[in-house]
């Protein structure tokens, strides 16, 4: 596994296409981590679910974002121009793309490949020449 990498999934009431793009990357090693900005509630759950059984993922949603603000001391509205939480009604993407460059900076990550939720990856060692 490379500790210094990672890959940024980012999700929006999707979890159909979500799960399809998370099977393509079953062989790939690095750290995989899916923002789900998903506004409706049972999405978010499905999102969650869908996580829970692939190898390697780490769901960040709404619960997530908030410990992570809390952990960092970092102070509401002080920051609403560089982060909001996800799942928000309006368009949210900008936003939860600063919160996965937070959060990778925080975990030591020095590699992140962002990927929408609609990407599938049909061989593996693409993914180390991006």
């Amino acid at each position: 596994m490379h500790n210094l990498s990672a890959i940024f999934i980012f999700t929006r009431d999707r979890p159909i296409t979500l799960n399809n793009t998370l099977d393509s990357l079953l062989r790939v090693p690095y750290k995989k981590y899916v923002i789900d900005d998903s506004a409706l509630a049972n999405n978010q759950l499905l999102v969650s679910e869908i996580c829970k059984k692939h190898p390697n993922i780490k769901y960040l949603g709404k619960k997530e974002f908030h410990q992570f603000i809390i952990h960092h001391k970092i102070v509401f509205p002080l920051f609403s121009f560089l982060l909001q939480m996800p799942g928000c009604d309006e368009w949210n993407l900008g936003y939860v793309r600063n919160f996965a460059l937070i959060f990778s900076k925080s975990l030591g990550v020095t590699k992140v490949l962002f990927m929408d939720d609609d990407i599938h990856v049909e061989n593996a060692n693409l993914i180390e020449e991006l």
